[in-house]
C-alpha cells in the first residue's frame, strides 16, 4: 500500500508518524487521548497531516514545534492559528525565511518512485517551491504545555538553531528532543547554529532524568543510548569548536 505517512504505536496513547518518501524527514510524535492530540512537529507538509489525523477519530488538535527548520514545520499550514502552543522564542524565528534553512532541502532526500505514486510533483519542483503560510499564531505565556496529566516543560537551548529547545515531561521521564539529540549526523552549521551552545545543550540534556528520548530523526533511544551519542556529539563538537 503507497502511504504519504507511515504510523508507529510507541505506548498505548503515544506514536511516531512518518512520511516515508522523505529520506531525512523528521519524525513527528502523537499523543492521543480520546478524540484529542497534542502533536510536536508537523513534516514537509507536502500531504495534510491534518485529514492523517482525522482518520484516527480526531477532533482536537494542539501543536507544539521543537524548531524552525523547513522539515519540522513544513506542515503548520495545515492547522489552525488556535491550535497551537507554541512560545515566543519559536513564533519570532518563524517569520524569518532564514530559519527555515532550506540549503538542506535537496531532491536527493526524496523517494521519487514512490512520490510517483503519491502526486504529479518532482522532488526538484518540491525543493524549488517550498513556501509556507504561517499562522498568526499567538505565543504561550508558560514554558509549560499541560496537556491532560502530562506536563511539558520546555527549555529553550540554541545549539542546532538559535530557536531550539527540547520538551521534558519530569512525571513519565520523556524527552522531545528536536534536533539537539538522535543518532545521526550532527548539524551545527546552520543558520543561528552555536557550537558553544550545542556542547551547553547537550550537557544539560545527559543530566536530565529521562527513560525515552524521542528524537527528531531516526529510532528512538532509551537513556544508554542517548548518553553514547552525547558522549559522541561532545567530542565532535569539542575537536570543531
Amino acid at each position: 500500500m503507497n502511504k504519504k505517512f507511515i504510523l508507529k504505536k510507541i505506548t498505548k496513547n503515544i506514536f511516531q508518524i512518518n512520511e516515508p518518501w522523505n529520506f531525512e524527514g523528521c519524525n513527528i510524535y502523537l499523543f492521543k487521548k480520546n478524540n484529542n492530540c497534542l502533536i510536536f512537529d508537523t513534516g514537509l507538509g507536502l500531504f495534510s497531516l491534518r485529514k492523517f489525523l482525522k482518520k484516527l477519530a480526531i477532533k482536537n488538535f494542539l501543536v507544539a514545534l521543537t524548531h524552525s527548520h523547513f522539515d519540522h514545520i513544513g506542515g503548520i499550514s495545515d492547522f489552525k492559528k488556535n491550535e497551537f502552543v507554541v512560545p515566543k522564542f519559536i513564533q519570532k524565528a518563524l517569520h524569518n525565511r532564514k530559519n527555515w534553512c532550506l540549503k538542506y532541502l535537496k531532491k536527493e532526500n526524496f523517494n521519487q518512485a514512490l512520490l510517483n505514486k503519491l502526486t504529479d510533483k518532482k522532488a526538484k519542483q518540491i525543493c524549488n517551491s517550498f513556501s509556507l503560510i504561517i499562522p498568526n499564531i499567538t505565543p504561550i505565556k508558560t514554558n509549560i504545555i499541560s496537556w491532560f496529566d502530562y506536563n511539558f516543560k520546555i527549555i529553550n537551548l540554541g545549539g542546532h538553531s538559535k530557536d531550539s529547545c527540547i520538551y521534558y515531561e519530569p512525571k513519565y521521564k520523556i524527552l522531545i528532543s528536536g534536533d539537539l539529540l538522535y543518532n545521526g549526523k550532527i548539524y551545527a552549521d546552520c543558520h543561528s547554529s552555536n557550537k558553544k551552545q550545542f556542547l551547553r545543550a547537550l550537557n544539560i540534556i545527559s543530566k536530565l532524568d529521562f527513560k525515552i528520548v524521542l528524537t527528531g530523526h531516526n529510532e528512538i533511544m532509551n537513556h544508554r543510548d542517548a548518553l553514547k551519542i552525547i558522549n559522541k556529539w561532545l567530542l565532535i563538537l569539542s575537536k570543531t569548536n
